[in-house]
């Protein structure tokens, strides 16, 4: 595993790390956390085709003979490595949001309850609970919720930008599944807001 901790000009610590495999793929992430504010950052994160989705040895698994998720792993370890202490952290970012299964899932929703918020529709993508099960394994529980800025992009134009699991085999089961086209439009590169309180 490779790590770095830098400390930004206001304070803020940004922590990336490294994971390589045993069949040669990587994930890393970069992770903030702003002291001051109290305020924990998910800037980036990337897998590679063939990244295992689980770290199997862990002391204590989050699903007993699976281990736990990798992208939760990196989050967790960063907050450690960052000093977060359980129930701390006020508010959550994740930055220029760009997973693809996600924003479809978003694009479904609305397709089905054309009335609900945009923010409705991100409570139901899998990344968005994949953070709130992280963020309640470290002592959080989400309050509120915010969308900001993006765009409405072809999928055909921000499909270079898929995370690197997403194989050609795997983009066009999820444009099957979901019904879409090259030409469908969807929110992309958006930062989400999360606003924390302690369990």
């Amino acid at each position: 595993m490779k790590e770095r901790l830098q400390v930004e000009a206001d304070g803020t610590q940004v922590y990336l790390s490294a994971l390589a495999f045993a069949n040669g793929s990587e994930a890393w992430s970069v992770r903030a956390f702003n002291a001051s504010r109290k305020q924990y950052q998910m800037r980036d994160a990337y897998y590679d085709i063939g990244v295992p989705r689980w770290i199997r040895h862990v002391p204590i698994p989050l699903v007993s003979g699976k281990g736990i998720p990798t992208i939760m792993y990196l989050d967790l370890l960063a907050m450690r490595k960052l000093g977060i202490n359980n129930g701390s952290i006020k508010q959550a970012m994740i930055f220029q949001v760009h997973h693809l299964e996600s924003v479809l899932q978003m694009l479904d929703h609305q397709r089905k309850h054309w009335r609900g918020s945009i923010e409705d529709q991100f409570r139901t993508t899998r990344l968005y609970q994949m953070r709130a099960i992280t963020l309640l394994q470290s002592g959080h529980r989400i309050k509120n919720i915010q969308l900001i800025g993006g765009q409405q992009l072809p999928i055909g134009s921000v499909i270079a930008e898929a995370p690197g699991y997403l194989g050609k085999g795997v983009i066009d089961e999820l444009l099957h599944q979901y019904k879409v086209t090259l030409r469908t439009r969807v929110p992309w590169r958006f930062n989400v807001r999360l606003q924390l309180e302690a369990l």
